[in-house]
C-alpha cells in the first residue's frame, strides 16, 4: 500500500511538472526572455519566468543575436493549445538595432505562444502560462 501511493505521488508530481513546462525555440542565437522588472540600460531583467497571472503586465527582452538589418519587427501571439493567432503586431525598429524590449499582459488563463519574426522569419518563439 505504502509503495503504491509513493508511486501514486511521483507520477502525479511528473505529471504537474510537465503541465507547466514552456517550450522555447531560437534560431540563429536569438533568444527572448520573460520578466517582472528591467534594468533599462542594460535590458537585463529581473524574477525572471514564463508563468504570470491574469491581467500582470510582465516584460520581454527580444534579442536578436545581430543586428535586425530590418525596420520592421513583428510579434504574434497565439493559444498554444489550438494555435489561433491573437494578434499580429508590427513595432518599428531602428535596423541596426539588435534588441527589443517592451510589456505584455493576457487577460485570461491559458499557455500562449509568444513568436518574434522579422521579415516572415521566426526568430525567437517561447510559451508562457498565465495561471
Amino acid at each position: 500500500m505504502k509503495r503504491s501511493l509513493c508511486l501514486g505521488f511521483a507520477l502525479t508530481l511528473i505529471a504537474l511538472t510537465l503541465a507547466a513546462c514552456t517550450f522555447s525555440t531560437s534560431v540563429g542565437g536569438a533568444s527572448v526572455e520573460f520578466g517582472r522588472s528591467r534594468n533599462d540600460k542594460t535590458l537585463e531583467l529581473g524574477d525572471k519566468s514564463t508563468t504570470f497571472k491574469p491581467g500582470e503586465h510582465f516584460i520581454y527582452v527580444f534579442k536578436n543575436g545581430s543586428s535586425f538589418n530590418s525596420s520592421t519587427l513583428t510579434i504574434q501571439l497565439s493559444d498554444s493549445a489550438t494555435k489561433e493567432v491573437i494578434l499580429t503586431h508590427d513595432y518599428q525598429v531602428n535596423k541596426d538595432n539588435d534588441a527589443y524590449s517592451d510589456k505584455i499582459w493576457f487577460e485570461a488563463p491559458g499557455k500562449y505562444t509568444v513568436q518574434f519574426l522579422i521579415d516572415g522569419k521566426a526568430r525567437a518563439t517561447q510559451e508562457v502560462i498565465i495561471q
